[in-house]
Parts: structure tokens; sequence; C-alpha cells
């Protein structure tokens, strides 16, 4: 008592004889003061909420996230880290989080760019995880994020769930969009047939998925040409060159162009042959019209057009060949058509004006390029075309290309380097059939012996007659027909007479001759005339008369008629007939001792007599008096004529003439005359 405050104690837990501890469990060795400990029961804990801030959806876009860390438990965490691994690199800011008492909250700040891998799977899922320090401890404390609500699950993005509504990724759904552009461009053309056409097909990941075995196919590309199929992954936006090549057919150029496409299919993620593009020419935002002209409002898949040379071309080539060379006979033409252009002709057919042909099928009447089809016909003979001596004309062909149009040629003779008629163009000339032209005259000699006084006598003024005969024996027609006769003096009457083909005139022409004495003396006139006229060419036709009479027919120049001269007899009036005489016309002389003389039989009974022989010019190579008489040479084919005879020389093989004059057995002076033949 007295004093202020000068008792003191410390309070004591309860039993001041019984040292109690401390709450950190230590003493001070008086029991007297143990503080009253109440123990609490620390309960750290965590809760991490990962959302979206700011989205993203295609490929290199940014995600935000805000990634909220609050402090659910009772005891203040230190150093709490926020980790993410899909964040990228220096993208997570807040983190770490010095202290958080409990209740309070953080917002970490992290970002994730969008890869490819992201959009093939559809989706982006995205955890983030704080783990920090409760007192006393280290990293005891940790929460994987989840997407908002903990008390509901939410599943991954593949769908599936865990049981566990805490911990749900937040999860970024990704539309994906596969889609494929083929281009297809024509590298090296070609434009006839087999030429090899050679394509680059460009297939272009243009979706946002990277796309896995993409085959091209191509139905008109040539087996195992395309090169660079399958493309075993496309990423997006990226490009692949394949190649194929196309050989021009003849369908192609029978069209006219080559219309081609290329088709590529590949599969997105988790898909099999679920993209796929037809291919387009080149632009996929114009269209391009098809081959043929057309098009479809879709101007992503215009095929890719190689247009062709098209030579529509026929070539005629006529030939003709002649039975003969008469009115009648037949030339039989062929008509032989190539296709020398580069596409399929059809319903081929030859006009020939000359042969009266219309629409005359060739066989056969569709030629592919280089095929050959023929067809023939005939035309007869006239005698225009023989005076002419030739056939010329032209044929002409026509065909169909496959587009309908008409394909012309006028026919060629077979050299179509040639120009033959002059026109600048050596594929046109004139197929000319020479028919051979056989310009003939047969001309006849008759002479008639007149009595010109009356007499009865052979005697000089006495006539001969003489008609003529022409006849045109040949193939053409023959004009300005006149006669020559180199007979002295005689006057020749007629003409010029035109004569057709088988025309015979026998009145135009007429001479009269007045004997001689020396005709008398030899009693017979032997002569020739000639007729000349000219062929259809102006050139002159020339034949030797015969005569009728004389069945000799020798032919001088073997044009079919003969030429033997005319022999005219002046015969006395009182001639014996009955004389016994027997001329032998033909001798041998070649020393064989048979035939070698001229003998006439009976002749020996009348020896007043002389015989003459005469070459065909009517000169003397032989006379004798008292032929047939003892001791007169016979004719053994020897001259011993005039000096224009050379003497004692062998006479040619040949036709001859005798004339035997003689005194009869009436005593009248009596003539024979007639042919003799030397052989040899």
């Amino acid at each position: 008592p007295g004093n202020t405050d000068d008792v003191s104690d410390d309070s004591d837990a309860g039993d001041e004889t019984v040292e109690t501890p401390n709450g950190d469990g230590t003493t001070d060795s008086d029991p007297t003061n143990d503080p009253t400990v109440t123990t609490l029961t620390p309960a750290p804990s965590l809760s991490v909420i990962k959302t979206v801030r700011v989205a993203g959806s295609v490929l290199n876009d940014v995600i935000e996230y805000d990634i909220v860390v609050t402090n659910t438990g009772n005891v203040t965490l230190t150093d709490i880290e926020v980790t993410d691994a899909n964040a990228d690199a220096g993208s997570i800011v807040g983190s770490p989080i010095l202290t958080l008492a409990p209740g309070v909250s953080v917002t970490v700040t992290a970002n994730q760019t969008i890869e490819q891998t992201d959009i093939d799977a559809g989706y982006i899922e995205n955890s983030a995880t704080a783990t920090g320090d409760s007192p006393g401890n280290t990293d005891d404390v940790s929460d994987d994020s989840d997407a908002g609500d903990e008390t509901v699950e939410t599943p991954d993005g593949d769908g599936t769930t865990d049981s566990d509504p805490t911990n749900d990724p937040t999860v970024t759904t990704l539309t994906p969009a596969p889609s494929l552009s083929v281009i297809k461009t024509v590298r090296v053309a070609g434009s006839v047939l087999n030429d090899v056409i050679e394509y680059d097909i460009v297939v272009t990941n243009t979706g946002n998925v990277t796309l896995t075995d993409i085959e091209v196919t191509d139905a008109n590309a040539d087996a195992g040409s395309i090169v660079g199929s399958p493309i075993l992954t496309l990423a997006p936006g990226v490009s692949v060159t394949v190649t194929a090549n196309q050989t021009i057919e003849q369908t192609d150029i029978d069209a006219g162009y080559i219309e081609n496409s290329a088709t590529a299919t590949g599969d997105s993620p988790g898909n099999t042959d679920d993209v796929s593009d037809d291919s387009d020419a080149g632009d996929e935002t114009v269209e391009t019209p098809d081959g043929d002209g057309t098009t479809d409002s879709d101007p992503t898949n215009d095929p890719t057009v190689t247009i062709l040379d098209i030579n529509t071309e026929l070539t005629l080539v006529k030939t003709g060949i002649t039975s003969g060379s008469n009115v009648g006979d037949i030339i039989t033409y062929t008509f032989t058509v190539t296709n020398t252009g580069d596409v399929v002709v059809s319903n081929i057919v030859i006009d020939d004006m000359l042969t009266g042909s219309v629409n005359l099928v060739v066989t056969p009447s569709t030629l592919a390029p280089g095929e050959q089809g023929i067809a023939t016909a005939e035309y007869a003979i006239s005698q225009n075309d023989i005076n002419n001596g030739e056939v010329m004309n032209s044929a002409t062909v026509m065909g169909e290309d496959p587009n309908g149009d008409i394909v012309i040629d006028v026919s060629d003779n077979g050299d179509e380097t040639v120009d033959d008629n002059g026109d600048n163009d050596p594929t046109n000339d004139e197929t000319i059939t020479d028919i051979e032209q056989l310009p003939n005259l047969a001309l006849t000699k008759t002479g008639i012996y007149v009595d010109a006084n009356g007499d009865d006598l052979p005697n000089v003024g006495d006539e001969i007659q003489y008609t003529f005969t022409v006849t045109n024996t040949g193939n053409v027609d023959i004009v300005n027909i006149i006669l020559t006769d180199p007979l002295t003096d005689i006057v020749l009457t007629g003409g010029p007479i035109d004569l057709l083909v088988g025309e015979t005139d026998t009145t135009t022409f007429t001479a009269t001759y007045v004997l001689t004495a020396e005709d008398v003396l030899l009693g017979e006139v032997l002569n020739q005339a000639t007729v000349t006229g000219q062929d259809p060419n102006g050139d002159d036709v020339i034949d030797l008369s015969d005569d009728p009479i004389n069945t000799t027919d020798v032919d001088l120049d073997n044009d079919g008629d003969a030429e033997d001269e005319t022999v005219t007899i002046i015969e006395g009036v009182f001639t014996d007939e009955d004389d016994p005489i027997i001329v032998y016309t033909g001798i041998s002389p070649n020393g064989d001792g048979v035939n070698d003389d001229f003998r006439i039989v009976g002749l020996n009974n009348f020896p007043d007599n002389t015989l003459r022989i005469y070459n065909r010019w009517g000169v003397q190579v032989f006379e004798e008096e008292g032929y047939e008489q003892p001791g007169v040479e016979l004719f053994k084919g020897i001259s011993n004529g005039r000096v224009t005879i050379s003497q004692k020389n062998e006479l040619p093989v040949g036709t001859y003439y005798y004339v035997l004059e003689y005194i009869n057995a009436r005593g009248l002076n009596t003539y024979k005359a007639g042919y003799l033949y030397i052989n040899r």
C-alpha cells in the first residue's frame, strides 16, 4: 500500500509451476509467465482463372489472355510465379506476384500467337499455372487455371473432360477453311499431230489448314506423264507445281483444239478427300470460254484450251488410159484423192463435166490425213478428140471438214511441182490424154485405053482415061486433098477436097493421057499418082496410088494399103487369045539351076518377036529379039538396057514389067504384057 503500480505480474497460461511453450514453441524457463496460446490452422490456396481478353481466329493473330490469380486461402502468399507453356516468349506480364493476401486478386496478362498447327487442330487449348509460397514454405501452393467457372466442367478442345471442373483449359475455337486452287497452263506448246504439249499444274493451298495426300489427276494426260503427284503435305499459302504431258491426236486436230483440265483432291485434318478443285486456265476471276466457245458462268474452272493449226486440204490427181484411138474407144479415168491436210475429211465426191460425173462417190468417202480414196469414170472418144490428138480437162473434188466447211480442189495431172498450163499454179494442170493420130490416105488409079480414032489399032493420039478413088483410111479428118501425077502431058482435073474419116471420093479427080509413039511401042503405060492432104495438125499426108487390078499389093510404106503402079495395057484388037503362049512371071536367078531364066513357053513357035523388060520407073532394063529362039540369050535378071542402067549388073529384087510383041499364027501383030518378079 502507499505505492502506485508497484505490484505487477505477467499472466501465466494456468499452472505457474509448469513451463508452457510460446506459440512458436519456445520457452523462457519461467513457468509463471507463459502466454496463453490459441493454435490457428493455416489453409493456403490459390485460384487461377484464364479468359480471353482479345480474341484471334487466323494464322498469326495474337490472342491476349487475362490470368486472374486469387488468394483463396487464409494465409498470405508470396513469390507467386505464373507460367504458361503456350504463351509467346516474354509476353507474360505481372508475374511474379511478390505478396498476395488472402482474398486478394491480381491479374497477370499473356499473349499467344495462332500457329498453323492450331488452325489445323481447329482450336487453341491453353492453361496457365500459378505457384507460390505459403508462410514458412516454398512453392507449396499451386493451381492450374480454369476457363472461368470452377463449378462447371468445361470440355477440352477435343471435347473430353476429366471430371475436375476447376482446371478446364481455356479453349479458343478456330474455324478451319480448307480449300485448293489449281491453275493449269501450257509450258511447251504443240500444234500438229503427235506434238507433245507440256503443262504446268500449279496447286495452291488457299485455305487455312494444312492439306495432305493431294492427288492430281488429268484424264487426258499421257499415261505416266504426271510428275509431282501426290503432294504429301501442303501448308496454307504454299504452291507446288505438278507437270503433265498430252500428245496431240487426230481427234484433237479434227476438233481444232485441245481442251484439258486437271483436278486436285486432298485431305484436310481429320478428313479424307474432302478438298478438291478443278483447274482453271489462269485467272479465276475471268471467265474463259471452252474450246467450242461455251462458258458455264464459273470463272474458276475454265479448261486450258490450246488452239491447233488446222490445214484442211484435199489433192486430186486425174489420170487417163485409153483403150484405142478410134471413135467410141474408151478412156478410163482414175481419180486419186489424197487427204493432204491434217483433219479428217468426209462426204468426198467428184464432179467431172467431161464424163458427166456429178457427185461421183470416192471410195472410201471419208479420209483421215494421209489416206487415199479412188473413183473411176469412163469417156467415149469422139472424132473431134482424135482430130485434136488429145482429150484435156479437169475434175473437182469436194468434201467436208469436221466443222462442216467445204474442202475443194481442182485436179492436177500428177506432178504438182510443174506448172504445165502456165497459170502460176502447178497444182491444177489439166489432165491430157493423148490419142494417137493415124492420118492415112489410100489412092487407087485405074486406066482405060480409048481407041480415039476407032481404027481398032493402037496409035499415037489414042488416049488413056484415068479415074481415081481417094479414101480417108486414117482416124483423123483430112483437108485440102489434091492429086499430082508425074506422067508427062497428063491432064488432071478436080480438087481440092476434104474427107472425113472413112469417107471415099470416086468422082472428083480424073485425068486424060494421050499416047505417044513410045507408049505404043511399049504396049503399056506404067505410072503412079500421088495424093496429098493435111491432117488436123497441118502436116502433109501422102500416098502413092495403087493399081486395084494388080493383086500383088506391095505395101511400100506399111500403111495397110498397097502401092502397086498402075499398068494400062495397050492391046491390039486382033490379038489371038488362043495363041499357046504361057509366061512364067517369076524367076529366082540365084545359080541353083532352078527357075534361073525368064521362060515363055510356046514363044519358040513365033520367032518374029521382041521382048522388053522395064523397072518400076518405066526404064527399060532388057531387050531381046527372037526370044526363046536357038542361040538367043535368055533373061537371067541381068540388065542389058540403055545407058542409065549399068549393063551386066544384076537387077535388084523387085517387081518388073515385061512387054512381048510378036507376030501370031494369023500374021497379026500381037502384044502381051504383065508383071515379072525377081527374087534371089
